[in-house]
């Protein structure tokens, strides 16, 4: 999954996932990754915070304007 997302340099936010299963069946996430990419450079990266069915990462770009990548 890509999502843009505009920052305000010095800003900071999390960003929360809620998985479903479209079946309503039951289900475990095991692990959950995140990248914030600027162009094709990589600005950070690292596990993100499994919270039941949500994924939650903290957000804090060095520079506005920034395209995070969630897998």
């Amino acid at each position: 999954m890509q999502k843009i997302l505009m920052f305000d340099q010095g800003e900071e936010r999390h960003v929360r996932l809620q998985i479903k299963n479209i079946r309503g069946e039951p289900f475990t996430i095991l692990k959950a990754q995140f990248e914030l990419v600027r162009g094709t450079k990589v600005e950070d990266f690292g596990d993100a915070q499994i919270l039941d069915h949500v994924i939650d990462v903290l957000i804090a770009p060095e520079q506005i304007g920034i395209c995070g990548e969630i897998s």
